[in-house]
């Protein structure tokens, strides 16, 4: 029933707004701010617009006011101000009419025209504490674009960019001693514009350049059966301080990370089978808001690279050689025992030698290669007698 008659008000009210407007008000707008700024920050020279937004579909003026004062009055509920000033600056209100009714006033938006820009962020990498010869890039950022940047290392201009965008860059190649200072930045319209408006300077940027010793790299088996690995990564001298180990592979990409109260830290890997694999470390230690980072390791490589599959056919050839190598000396040797010639081989005995030794004018010969001794007399070659008994 409740539901019913709120229906019913709701028709009977908008009937009488469209035929009676001054029996039902019409319901307040909501005024937006569109500016070109992301956080809505207007200067001097920009574009800017309201929009008067309201629920009421039968709009048929919309009014904008600057405090108490209608500045426009229009069919369209979008108001464009361009090239605003400083004078523009204060709190706007607006409202919706129908026939001769007007709505109440929306809630007031607050601008403020500055006559400077934004100060921009300077952002610098790879960090604000980099190692001599470290290449530095410091940028300098804003939401507008069309500018140009300016670069100040302390107070002294170190670079002018007037190519445009929203960013600009200044890089330092090959850092050293003298590069480490206080960096800022500011922007500012390009020459030429109608209003010549620059930045407040950015926040100063302090870059700082240390030499932190390269750690020492070593390695060891972990546990008997070898199948891990402990890679040591020691600093040069105590630092007094927490110190963070980090250990790198052969791409000098992180494959570890570990905080230490001390000089060193371990890490524990799988053993690499069949494959070799080089790693490095590099330690760091906090300096103020940022680290400063040592350089890198001499690298160690963990593995032995075989390939077993090669490895066991090359022996297994070689066994097969072996053994026909073999086969075939002892085939040759053997056929000592086989007699050649059956008529004229007689075996030998210690007997039977002593035997032959007593026949007069006889005399033996050895045959080395076919393990026989050969008994001759003066008149007939009496037998080949073996002796691989």
């Amino acid at each position: 029933m409740n539901v019913f008659l709120l229906s019913t008000f709701t028709i009977v009210c908008y009937t009488l707004v469209i035929f009676q407007p001054a029996f039902c008000a019409l319901p307040t707008p909501i005024l937006l701010l569109i500016t070109n700024d992301t956080e809505d920050v207007i200067v001097t020279g920009d574009d800017i617009s309201f929009v008067c937004s309201s629920t009421f579909p039968d709009s048929e003026r919309f009014k904008l006011f600057r405090g108490s004062q209608m500045i426009l009055e229009q069919s369209d509920p979008t108001f464009n101000l361009l090239e605003v000033t400083i004078d523009v600056s204060g709190s706007y209100t607006c409202q919706n009419c129908y026939q001769s009714t007007c709505s109440e006033p929306s809630e007031p938006e607050i601008i403020y025209v500055q006559d400077t820009f934004p100060s921009p962020m300077i952002t610098v990498t790879p960090r604000t504490i980099v190692l001599p010869r470290e290449r530095v890039i410091v940028t300098c950022s804003t939401t507008r674009s069309d500018i140009m940047f300016l670069f100040y290392k302390d107070n002294t201009l170190v670079k002018e960019d007037i190519i445009g965008g929203n960013q600009s860059t200044y890089e330092i190649e090959s850092a050293s001693e003298k590069d480490a200072d206080y960096y800022r930045c500011i922007y500012k319209a390009k020459p030429g514009s109608k209003y010549q408006i620059a930045s407040t300077i950015s926040n100063p940027l302090r870059i700082q350049v240390k030499d932190l010793p390269r750690p020492s790299i070593s390695f060891g088996v972990d546990g008997y059966e070898g199948r891990k690995m402990n890679i040591h990564c020691t600093s040069p001298y105590q630092h007094g301080k927490s110190v963070w180990f980090q250990l790198l592979d052969g791409n000098k990409t992180l494959v570890s990370e570990t905080r230490a109260e001390h000089t060193n830290a371990t890490f524990t890997i799988e053993r690499p089978l069949h494959s070799k694999r080089k790693y490095y470390c590099v330690y760091h230690i906090r300096m103020g808001q940022d680290f400063a980072y040592s350089q890198i390791s001499d690298h160690i490589i963990i593995g032995d690279g075989t390939d077993f599959t090669r490895g066991n056919t090359i022996r297994l050839l070689l066994s097969v050689l072996i053994l026909v190598v073999a086969g075939v000396f002892i085939w040759k040797h053997c056929n000592c025992f086989q007699k050649t010639d059956t008529s004229h081989t007689l075996p030998v005995t210690a007997d039977s030698l002593d035997l032959y030794t007593e026949e007069p004018h006889a005399v033996y010969k050895s045959d080395p290669e076919e393990c026989t001794v050969l008994l001759e007399t003066n008149s007939l070659n009496l037998a080949d007698i073996s002796l691989c008994d």
